[in-house]
């Protein structure tokens, strides 16, 4: 496919899961504040904003990564590519590194955090240790990945995927159709 049509889809489809991951969040606050209450919901964006601070580590590097891939891609050298990705790879697994050793040198203050109460039937612990290694998993496994799709402009994938991800619980085969 051309540039241009990719540039079409990518933004099609980044719209469209800007809007869903946007809209689709207020719903399961609304859920959860109805079914579990105030306390677990002020929890779970506590971690997460905790979580998004620690993932500045990052600091634009896969901007960076994207603008290094476009001439090899363009000139299909597979070789340079192949490298790049390696070496991409080992980095994340650096960044995620420092993310986990950060999430876990904040684990004994976590109570600093919340001001207030919180259920007193979870432990915040096991649930922070939860958020901390959904966090660090996307740095182990295909964040690298992620740069190659979008130096080849298929992020319309990764769009999907978000899709996919987000309305999960509501349309499983629906969202295979979509992928496929």
């Amino acid at each position: 496919m051309s540039r241009t049509q990719n540039s079409s889809r990518n933004i099609i489809w980044g719209v469209f899961a800007n809007l869903i991951t946007t809209a689709f969040p207020f719903v399961i606050r609304t859920v959860i504040i109805y079914n579990l209450g105030e306390l677990y919901l002020g929890l779970s964006s506590l971690f997460t904003s905790v979580l998004n601070v620690l993932n500045l580590t990052e600091l634009g590097f896969q901007t960076a990564i994207i603008y290094n891939m476009y001439k090899p891609l363009s000139e299909n050298d597979t070789d340079t590519v192949c490298a790049l990705l390696n070496f991409y790879r080992k980095c994340y697994r650096i960044i995620g590194i420092i993310v986990l050793s950060m999430g876990l040198l904040l684990l004994p203050f976590l109570e600093y955090f919340i001001s207030g109460d919180y259920p007193p039937d979870i432990n915040i612990y096991v649930v922070y240790l939860i958020f901390l290694m959904n966090t660090v998993s996307g740095y182990f496994l295909f964040a690298y990945l992620k740069s190659l799709l979008s130096a080849n402009q298929r992020t319309d994938l990764t769009s999907k995927a978000n899709i996919c991800t987000t309305l999960s619980h509501i349309h499983i085969r629906r969202c295979r159709r979509l992928v496929e």
